[in-house]
């Protein structure tokens, strides 16, 4: 694991929002390096973000009083509560660490607190905890417990195995410094969680010590009985062999006679599956006669279906034949009707031809009357004039 960045807000002697990038220069390339400053400045309230955004608790609050409150009388909680953190006259607070997992993961764990309205005065409300995956944005965890549980899988530590392997709190720090040569042993088995060998210890005791009784009760069990000669042991083996001789050939025998049951229950199987074979056949047969009938008219209908196309172009041709006959008839009328009026045509031409000649005969006959008429006409014409 390596850390990334750390950032926070309001918590403890940190006012306001404050961030250490170490991919960035001059930490980034910086080998081992030390966090120094003044009493207060807030040299442990960074590590404390720390844990704060991966487990949701501060470590150096395990040794306060557990029976201690602080806060108003409608707002107070423990002095273990990691919520006390937060800065006092601040409506909200916040630890976020961003790290990255070997293998290229980059994950970002952040806990965070407010109080109601945001307002420094309001009643504080629960802390959350999320935690994600920064390379693929896939959130991870849901409650505060499957956050919890998510990092430390993720980590492969527990929060107590963080703060032994990674931050050694101040106050334990000191008590080691000064403590004697045996409470420095239970000190150091208590900050390296080393005293579950001792405890394992005297458990792997307590067992070997049980087993050793148990094995001397059947050491004296063995001594209380009547031991076989050489004689008799050899008898005894090979009883026993050729009691295993007949256990194998009974074994042979066995799954010899397990199979050939195994063949007469798939025997009586297949004969059930025949028998039930045999019986939808039977059903089948039935239903095909039942069919036949509903088959004869399907193969008629098909039949007359492939008739339809002729069937129609019959009909179509009857029509136009018949409706043929209707026009020609109605042409022969007409033709007739015609030549009547034709003959009627020249009929009348005939005798207009007749008056014509008539009338042409009366003209050459009056001609002559014509004629003196127009000389008549004249003469009065030019007598008309001298008078």
């Amino acid at each position: 694991m390596r850390i990334l960045a750390i950032r926070g807000r309001n918590l403890a002697s940190l006012g306001g929002d404050f961030e250490i990038d170490f991919t960035a220069e001059p930490l980034a390339s910086s080998g081992i390096f030390a966090i120094t400053g003044p009493t207060g400045a807030g040299k442990s309230t960074l590590l404390d973000a720390v844990s704060l955004a991966l487990y949701g608790e501060i470590p150096r609050l395990r040794s306060a009083p557990s029976a201690g409150r602080i806060g108003g009388e409608d707002n107070q909680i423990s002095l273990r509560d990691p919520r006390a953190i937060m800065r006092h006259g601040s409506g909200d607070c916040f630890a976020e660490v961003d790290f990255a997992m070997p293998g290229g993961a980059i994950y970002r764990a952040r806990w965070s607190a407010k109080r109601a309205r945001g307002r420094a005065e309001g009643r504080l409300q629960n802390n959350d905890h999320a935690f994600e995956r920064l390379d693929t944005a896939e959130r991870m965890g849901g409650t505060r417990t499957e956050t919890t549980a998510a990092i430390e899988q993720v980590i492969g530590l527990t929060a107590d195995q963080f703060g032994r392997a990674v931050l050694l709190a101040q106050g334990d720090f000191e008590a080691f410094v000064r403590a004697g040569a045996d409470e420095r042993a239970v000190l150091l088995e208590r900050l390296t969680g080393s005293d579950i060998y001792a405890k394992l210890g005297v458990c792997a005791f307590e067992k070997a010590k049980a087993l050793q009784s148990g094995l001397d009760d059947i050491r004296r069990q063995i001594s209380a009985q009547n031991g076989l000669g050489d004689e008799d042991r050899a008898t005894a083996e090979d009883v026993a062999r050729q009691a295993a001789t007949s256990e194998a050939s009974a074994n042979a025998t066995l799954q010899q006679l397990q199979a050939a049951r195994g063949w007469e229950q798939r025997e009586a199987t297949l004969a059930g599956l025949l028998a039930d074979a045999r019986v939808a056949a039977g059903h089948c047969e039935t239903a095909v006669k039942d069919a036949e009938p509903r088959r004869a008219a399907l193969a008629r209908a098909r039949n007359a279906a492939r008739l339809v196309p002729v069937w129609q172009a019959a009909s179509e041709a009857r029509q136009a034949l018949e409706d043929a006959v209707q026009r020609i008839a109605a042409e022969e009328a007409a033709l007739t009707g015609a030549e009547t009026a034709r003959n009627e045509a020249r009929a009348r031409e005939d005798a207009a031809r007749e008056a014509l000649g008539s009338v042409t005969a009366d003209e050459a006959a009056l001609a002559p009357q014509l004629a003196e008429a127009r000389a008549l006409d004249l003469r009065l014409t030019d007598a008309s004039a001298r008078i």
